[in-house]
C-alpha cells in the first residue's frame, strides 16, 4: 500500500486493529489525529478511503510485476494471469486484517459501489492486452462479440479468488493457492479454441455463398 498518503495507512491501521469501520470522517479524524477538513477536502467518503487503498495494493502488484524478470519471460497468457493472481494474493496480504473487516462487514466485493470498485478499469486495463496477444497466438479463441467480455470473467475470478482467500483459514493459504491455480486453468480452458470453434468454423464455411 502506499504509505506516503498518511490518510490511507492510518485509516487501514485503525480499522485493522479496531475491527471495524470508523463511524464517520470525524470519528476517525479525532482517533488518528489528522484534521477532518483535509480529510474531506480529499476523500468523498470513508468508502472512498477503502477503494484507494485495494486500489494502492493492486498498482503496487502491477509494479513488482514489471520489474519481475521471471514474469516478462512468460510466453503465454495463462501464465501471465497466474503470476497477476499470486503476486496480487501476496500483496494483499500486508493487509489482510484490514481487508477481513471489510468483508465481514460487507460480505461479498461485487457491489457496484464497493470497496474494490476504483480496481475493476485498471485490472481490464491490464489484462486487455494479455489477452489480445493470446488471441494473436491462437492460444485464446477468437470468439467476436464475446472476446470483449473475457475482461470481464477474468475480473469476477478475481473476486471468486479474493472471497476465497479472504474465507480460508488453511495454512499460509494453501487451498487458495490451489483454487486460484484451478480457476485460471478452468477458464482459460473455456477461453482457448474448443470443439465447439471448430463446429461454428465449419458452419460458416459451409453457409458462406461460394
Amino acid at each position: 500500500m502506499n504509505q506516503a498518503d498518511p490518510i490511507r495507512h492510518a485509516y487501514a491501521q485503525w480499522v485493522a486493529a479496531h475491527g471495524k469501520r470508523p463511524a464517520s470522517i470525524q470519528e476517525f479524524a479525532a482517533a488518528s489525529g489528522i484534521d477532518a477538513a483535509d480529510i474531506s477536502s480529499r476523500y468523498a467518503s470513508l468508502r472512498v478511503i477503502e477503494q484507494t487503498v485495494f486500489l494502492d495494493l493492486f498498482l503496487e502488484t502491477l509494479r513488482r510485476l514489471r520489474s519481475s524478470p521471471e514474469y516478462a519471460s512468460y510466453e503465454t497468457a495463462q501464465e501471465q494471469i497466474l503470476a497477476l493472481m499470486y503476486t496480487w494474493l501476496e500483496v494483499l496480504g500486508q493487509q489482510r486484517a484490514f481487508l477481513l473487516v471489510l468483508h465481514q462487514e460487507e460480505g461479498l466485493p461485487y457491489q457496484p459501489e464497493g470497496y474494490t470498485a476504483l480496481t475493476a478499469g485498471p485490472f481490464r486495463q491490464w489484462v486487455q492486452p494479455l489477452l489480445q496477444d493470446g488471441i494473436d497466438r491462437g492460444e485464446i479463441a477468437a470468439r467476436m462479440a464475446l472476446s470483449q467480455w473475457y475482461q470481464d470473467a477474468l475480473w469476477a475470478n478475481a473476486l471468486v479468488m479474493l472471497r476465497f482467500w479472504l474465507n480460508d483459514r488453511s495454512r499460509n493459504s494453501e487451498r487458495t493457492d490451489a483454487a486460484v491455480e484451478k480457476l485460471v486453468r478452468f477458464t482459460f480452458d473455456l477461453l482457448r479454441p474448443n470443439a465447439l470453434d471448430s463446429g461454428l468454423d465449419l458452419i460458416r464455411f459451409l453457409i458462406q455463398k461460394p
